[in-house]
C-alpha cells in the first residue's frame, strides 16, 4: 500500500499543475490596457527624437556647479529645435483628438436623442390608444344608459363620445403634467421616474390622439361613404387656418419658447396656450384623407371589376400594391422637396422679417410671419401625411399581398383568430425598423433635402412600430372581448376590460422605458469611462489658470453643463 500512495503523489501534483495550466488567464482591465498602450506609443515616440530626454537629464545631473550654466545653455540650444516640435505635434493631435471627440460625441448624443424620441413615441402612441378606447367605451356606456336610441346614429354616437373626451382631456391635461413635474424627484434611472416620466411625455400623444379621433369621426359622421371630396378639402383647409393662427399667437408661441428652454417655465397657463401643438396629428390625419382619396377611389374600381373568383381577388390586390407604392411614392418626393423648400425658404423670410421692422415696415413683416406659420402647420402635417403613407405601403404589402386580406385593415383577414397576423407584422416592423433606426440615427447629413427625408423617415418609423402594437392590443382586444362575451354579458364589461388591459399594458411600457433609459445610462457610463482611461492632459495642467472649468470638458467635446441642461430639457418636455 505505501509504494502505492509513493507513486500516487506525484501524479496528483502533476494533474494539479496541468490544471492550473489549463485555467483561463485573468481579464485584463479597460484601464490596464489603456496603460499598456500608452507605455507602448510613449516608447515608438520616443525612438523618432532627435534627443532622448534622458541621456540629457542624465548629463545636467553629472555636471558640476560651475558647469550648470554653460551646460544648461548648450543643451537649450540643441533642444530648441526639439521643443518647437513638439508644441506643433502637441497641438495638431490635440486638434485632433478634440474633432474626434467631438464627433463622437454628437453621433451618441444625436443617436441617444433619436432612439429615445423613437421609442417614446412608439410606447406613447400604444398608451394613448388605450386610455381613449377604454374612455370611449366607457362614455359610450354612460351615454347608452341616459338614451339608448343615441345608438342609432353610430357615427353621431362616436363623434359625440370623443368630443366629450377631448375637452376632458383639454382641461385636465395641464394640470396634471404640471402635477407630475412636480412629484418627479426620484433618480433618473430608476423603475419610479420612467412610471413618471413616461406619462408625461405620453401626455401630449393622448391629447393629439383625442384630437384626431374627433376629425376622424367629424369626416365620417359628414361623409359616412367618403364619396365627396370637398369635404375632406374644406376640413384641411379649415384645421390649416385655425391651427396656424393659434400657432400665431403671441402668447402661444412664447409659452412653447418658455417650456422649450434650458430651465423651462412649467407653469398651468404655459400648458394650456401650447394645447393647439397637439392638434397637428389631426391636421395630417385630415390632409392623409384627403391625399388618399385617389388611391381609395383606384382601390374601389379595382375591387368592382376583379371581384369574381379568387383570380380576380389577387388581381385586385395586385393593383392595389401598384397604386399604394406609386402614391407613396409621388408623395414622399413633393413632401421632401415641400420641407426642404420650405426650411431654406423659411431662413431668408426670417431675415427679411428682421429687416422690415428695422424699416418699421410692419406690414411687410406680418405677412411674412403668417406665411411662416401657416407653412410650418403645413409641414408638421404633411410630416403625418409621410407616415400614413409609408405604413400603409407596409400594410398593404403584409395583408392583402401575403396573407390575402381585402384591405390593409386587419379585421378584414380570412384567417380565425386574426390577431397573430397582427402580432407578426408588429414584431416584424420593429425589429427591421429599430434596427435601419439606429443606422440612419448615425449618419451625417449636409444637404437640406437629405436631412428633410432623415426627420421624415424617423417619425414614420416611430408612428409604423407604434401603429403596429397598437394594432396588437386592438386586435387581441376584439378577440379576448368576443370570446368573453359568448358567457358573459353585463353592460360594463367592455369598460372593465379595456380598464385592466390599459393597466397591464402600461406595466409593460413602463419596463420597457425602464430598459431604454438603463441602457442609455450604461452607455453614458461606458464613454465617462473611456474619457477617463484615455486622457489627453497631463494630470499637473488639469484645470485653466484662473479658471474652474475641466480640461476633461474639452475631451469630451461638450460642457458638463450643457449635458445637464439637455437632460433636463429632455425630462420637462
Amino acid at each position: 500500500m505505501c509504494p502505492s500512495l509513493y507513486i500516487w503523489q506525484p501524479q496528483r501534483v502533476a494533474s494539479s499543475a496541468a490544471v492550473e495550466r489549463t485555467m483561463p488567464p485573468k481579464a485584463v482591465s479597460t484601464k490596464d490596457k489603456a496603460a499598456k498602450r500608452k507605455e507602448k506609443l510613449f516608447s515608438q515616440a520616443k525612438a523618432v527624437l532627435k534627443v532622448d530626454p534622458e541621456a540629457v537629464k542624465r548629463r545636467l545631473d553629472e555636471v558640476t556647479n560651475q558647469q550648470k550654466l554653460d551646460v544648461h545653455h548648450e543643451v537649450l540650444k540643441e533642444t530648441q529645435d526639439e521643443v518647437e516640435d513638439h508644441f506643433e505635434f502637441i497641438t495638431n493631435l490635440q486638434a485632433l483628438n478634440q474633432a474626434l471627440r467631438e464627433r463622437d460625441h454628437k453621433r451618441e448624443r444625436a443617436q441617444d436623442s433619436v432612439m429615445n424620441m423613437f421609442a417614446t413615441k412608439c410606447l406613447s402612441t400604444v398608451h394613448a390608444w388605450l386610455l381613449s378606447q377604454f374612455a370611449f367605451r366607457l362614455i359610450e356606456r354612460i351615454l347608452l344608459s341616459i338614451d339608448d336610441t343615441l345608438d342609432s346614429n353610430q357615427n353621431g354616437l362616436y363623434l359625440l363620445c370623443y368630443s366629450i373626451y377631448a375637452v376632458i382631456l383639454a382641461i385636465v391635461v395641464p394640470p396634471i403634467q404640471k402635477g407630475l413635474s412636480r412629484v418627479d424627484n426620484f433618480d433618473k434611472y430608476t423603475r419610479r421616474h420612467a412610471l413618471v416620466d413616461l406619462q408625461v411625455k405620453a401626455l401630449p400623444m393622448i391629447m393629439a390622439w383625442a384630437f384626431k379621433d374627433v376629425v376622424q369621426y367629424f369626416l365620417n359622421y359628414t361623409d359616412p361613404d367618403n364619396n365627396v371630396v370637398w369635404n375632406e378639402l374644406a376640413v384641411t383647409a379649415g384645421l390649416v387656418i385655425v391651427v396656424a393662427f393659434l400657432q400665431h399667437l403671441p402668447p402661444v408661441s412664447r409659452a412653447g419658447a418658455e417650456l422649450a428652454a434650458a430651465t423651462p417655465n412649467n407653469s398651468i397657463m404655459n400648458r394650456y396656450l401650447t394645447l393647439p401643438s397637439t392638434m397637428f396629428l389631426g391636421t395630417g390625419y385630415a390632409f392623409n384623407q384627403l391625399a388618399t382619396y385617389v388611391v381609395d377611389v383606384l382601390s374601389k374600381v379595382a375591387d368592382d371589376n376583379n371581384s369574381d373568383g379568387s383570380t380576380g381577388q389577387n388581381a385586385a390586390t395586385i393593383f392595389k400594391v401598384m397604386f399604394q407604392v406609386t402614391y407613396f411614392g409621388l408623395m414622399a418626393f413633393a413632401v421632401i422637396r415641400f420641407d426642404a423648400w420650405f426650411q431654406a425658404r423659411k431662413e431668408m423670410a426670417l431675415k427679411k422679417e428682421e429687416d422690415a421692422e428695422e424699416d418699421d415696415d410692419y406690414v411687410t413683416a406680418f405677412e411674412i410671419e403668417v406665411a411662416n406659420d401657416i407653412g410650418d402647420t403645413v409641414t408638421h402635417a404633411t410630416a403625418f401625411v409621410y407616415g400614413w403613407g409609408f405604413s400603409d405601403t407596409l400594410r398593404v404589402m403584409y395583408f392583402p399581398f401575403f396573407n390575402g386580406c381585402t384591405t390593409i385593415s386587419w379585421s378584414s383577414c380570412p384567417q380565425s383568430p386574426q390577431y397573430p397576423q397582427v402580432w407578426y407584422y408588429a414584431m416584424l416592423s420593429s425589429i427591421i425598423l429599430g434596427s435601419y433606426m439606429k443606422q440612419l440615427s448615425m449618419q451625417e447629413y449636409r444637404s437640406t433635402h437629405s436631412k428633410s427625408y432623415r426627420t421624415l423617415m424617423i417619425t414614420a418609423m416611430s408612428l409604423t412600430v407604434g401603429w403596429g402594437w397598437m394594432d396588437v392590443c386592438n386586435s387581441t382586444t376584439t378577440f379576448f372581448i368576443s370570446e368573453w362575451m359568448k358567457t358573459h354579458t353585463t353592460l360594463w364589461s367592455i369598460p372593465i376590460i379595456y380598464f385592466i388591459l390599459l393597466v397591464f399594458v402600461y406595466a409593460i411600457l413602463t419596463e420597457i422605458y425602464f430598459q431604454i433609459l438603463d441602457e442609455m445610462r450604461f452607455l453614458k457610463r461606458e464613454r465617462s469611462e473611456f474619457q477617463e482611461n484615455f486622457p489627453t492632459i497631463p494630470a499637473s495642467v488639469r484645470l485653466y489658470q484662473g479658471s474652474k472649468h475641466d480640461l476633461n470638458d474639452l475631451e469630451q467635446a461638450l460642457p458638463r453643463a450643457a449635458d445637464e441642461a439637455a437632460d433636463k430639457k429632455d425630462l420637462h418636455l
